[in-house]
């Protein structure tokens, strides 16, 4: 090799490992402008009364909503009992039999014994189901109730008994 070529690679080679950066001295970090002062806000002489209210408020949701009563005073079936007091094939004669309850019922409410005191007068029904007419009193939710009415009706029809059925009962 000659010592042009030499010399270039030399020059090269130490160009190469130089950097192009310039020396720089430390930066030192500005100093810390002083902290804004914290203003203080005192609200106590701005304390406002409330404003008097001269009007009722009124809504619109029902006395019955309020008071959690939302379902009182409907009727819903459940399962429970009536007392059945006549079966017939004939039409005529559940009829004349459907009429002859009621009046007997009206007769026991003056001297109901106290073992169904408090019962309203039950309603009678007048169901058919090929072939026969059957008349059924009551919407007992319970069997002890029903017991006791079918007792008191047995002596008026002594072929009185308890049936389970779909009642009609108010919540």
């Amino acid at each position: 090799m000659n010592r042009v070529s030499t010399l270039g690679l030399a020059l090269l080679l130490v160009s190469g490992c130089s950097s192009s950066r310039v020396a720089q001295a430390p930066v030192e970090p500005a100093p810390e402008a002083p902290a804004p002062p914290v203003e203080r806000f005192d609200a106590a002489p701005y304390v406002d009364e409330p404003a008097p209210v001269e009007a009722e408020l009124t809504h619109d949701v029902p006395e019955r909503l309020l008071r959690n009563q939302a379902g009182a005073g409907t009727v819903r079936e459940v399962g429970g009992f009536r007392v059945q007091v006549f079966s017939t094939l004939d039409l005529t004669e559940a009829a004349a039999a459907e009429e002859e309850v009621k009046a007997y019922w009206q007769t026991l409410e003056a001297s109901a014994p106290e073992s169904v005191s408090g019962l309203d007068e039950p309603a009678v029904y007048r169901f058919f189901r090929q072939p026969y007419y059957r008349i059924r009193v009551g919407d007992f939710p319970g069997r002890a109730r029903a017991d006791r009415v079918a007792k008191l009706l047995a002596q008026r029809f002594p072929g009185a008994f308890v049936v389970p059925d779909r009642v009609r009962v108010r919540n």
